[in-house]
């Protein structure tokens, strides 16, 4: 029996519905909210609401948005190398090919201070 990953919400993003279940074309904006703090490192954190913008292509050291096989959205820092792209973030190392589809690339980060 395959042991499956329990669910974690750390570093994950809730997405607003997309009309008709479609994604997001090149060039669109949306914000999202982290819920877990593995990106700490690059100052993004649970609570705060990143802006992704689609692109084509993505550049060494952009923090990208990408969906996993449970269709959770995860943040993670990317490094195209020559034939793939590396991943990293809080929780470990992953590579994926150069024609990858990401759900955005981080653009801003909004944090709201409370007293």
């Amino acid at each position: 029996m395959v042991k499956k990953r329990p669910y974690a919400s750390e570093g994950h993003l809730r997405l607003p519905a997309q009309p008709g279940g479609s994604r997001p074309a090149a060039g669109d904006t949306r914000t999202v909210e982290v819920l877990g703090d593995e990106l700490a490192a690059f100052h993004i954190r649970a609570g705060d609401r990143v802006v992704l913008v689609r692109r084509t292509a993505v550049e060494h050291g952009d923090v990208v948005a990408l969906r996993d096989d449970e269709e959770r959205i995860e943040l993670w820092k990317a490094y195209p190398e020559n034939e793939t792209i590396s991943l990293r973030n809080g929780n470990g190392l992953r590579g994926v090919d150069l024609d990858t589809v990401f759900e955005g690339v981080v653009v801003a980060v909004v944090r709201q201070f409370r007293d």
